[in-house]
């Protein structure tokens, strides 16, 4: 007898272990929890792994629905071969279908949510042989708007603030260094002014010639206009010594001692040199010359089709003239001919 066993327990072994292989979990995932605002679409996803070759009559696909406070559950919606949705209750009209059972998915949403579907969905998804090892669940809020969490709105605070006073700073620092530029203008004014001043004067009202000009240097004349607006200097017969910066320092009253001025570099040379064009004038002229012939040769031409089209015309006039005659002297329709007497 207990050689029996010995045989019979090797096989009962394989049995077992054979079932065991074919009954096996199927993965689901879902998200934990949703919040949606009220009267919008919101996408209840599910997704599945299984084992087993997926197909459209096998796999079967079940939502059920447990309200907030409630342990019992109610079927809203059903899928296999095609789609199954609720022809009654509260969620008639806003469960559709919005899954993809080859690609695993098994997702429904719901359509113009409303306040009462606050709760927790079920997803369960079957696959014989297969057997599901969990159900999926996920905890729906629906809110009347968007909310902000405290730690949402002391972010956005902080930000905020954060950026006000980068804004200052930023603005401070640049009123600062126009600031600077500006009493650095005015220093470089003054040193220019007590060293090398050429000349100066005042303008006593708009469109006023000065009373004096006060020159300071050799071959310097005054040749503005103060109707033009012109305050311009002429330096006669410069020299190699008269090479530098020249400053045109300006300031008027009536913009609170607001001061302007122009910066200009003289460059004093032995003589100028003349620029060769002869390269430019020779590409110029080649371009010039290509783009005359190309256009004498259109003219040419559209002249020799013009006189070309005027001639096959002619001989098309000649030769309707020639046909004509021929018909009138052989009595075709439309010719007249002379009957012949008996």
């Amino acid at each position: 007898m207990s050689w029996v066993w010995i045989y019979l327990f090797p096989a009962l072994c394989a049995l077992v272990l054979t079932g065991v292989h074919h009954v096996e979990g199927m993965e689901l995932l879902t998200s934990s929890e949703l919040e949606a605002v009220n009267g919008t679409d919101v996408r209840l996803k599910c997704t599945f792994k299984s084992t087993h070759p997926l197909s459209e009559e096998r796999v079967s696909v079940s939502w059920s629905f447990r309200p907030l406070g409630k342990t019992t559950e109610e079927s809203i919606f059903h899928y296999q071969k095609s789609e199954f949705p609720p022809k009654t209750g509260m969620f008639k009209g806003h469960a559709v279908w919005s899954g993809d059972i080859m690609k695993g998915d098994a997702s429904i949403t719901l359509q113009n949510v409303q306040l009462r579907f606050n709760g927790t969905y079920s997803c369960q998804v079957k696959n014989p042989p297969d057997i599901q090892g969990f159900v999926g669940e996920i905890s729906l809020r629906v809110i009347e708007k968007v909310s902000f969490s405290e730690i949402g709105i002391l972010a956005i605070a902080v930000g905020g603030f954060i950026g006000v006073v980068l804004l200052i700073l930023i603005i401070y620092i640049v009123v600062r260094v126009f600031r600077r530029q500006d009493d650095d203008m005015v220093v470089e004014m003054e040193n220019h002014k007590s060293k090398d001043q050429m000349a100066d004067s005042v303008i006593p009202t708009d469109h006023v010639e000065p009373n004096k000009v006060n020159v300071y240097r050799e071959r310097v004349e005054y040749v503005g206009s103060s109707k033009e607006n012109n305050i311009s200097i002429l330096l006669w017969n410069v020299t190699f010594e008269d090479a530098g910066v020249y400053i045109c320092f300006g300031k008027n009253p009536k913009e609170k001692g607001k001061n302007h001025s122009a910066i200009f570099t003289l460059y004093v040379v032995e003589e100028l040199r003349e620029v060769d064009n002869t390269l430019t004038i020779m590409i110029a002229s080649c371009v010039g010359g290509f783009i005359a012939f190309l256009m004498a040769f259109m003219l040419l031409k559209n002249f020799t089709l013009f006189v070309l089209a005027k001639i096959e015309e002619k001989n098309k006039e000649c030769l309707v003239t020639s046909s004509g005659i021929d018909n009138t002297e052989n009595g075709l329709s439309g010719s007249k001919s002379t009957p012949k007497k008996a």
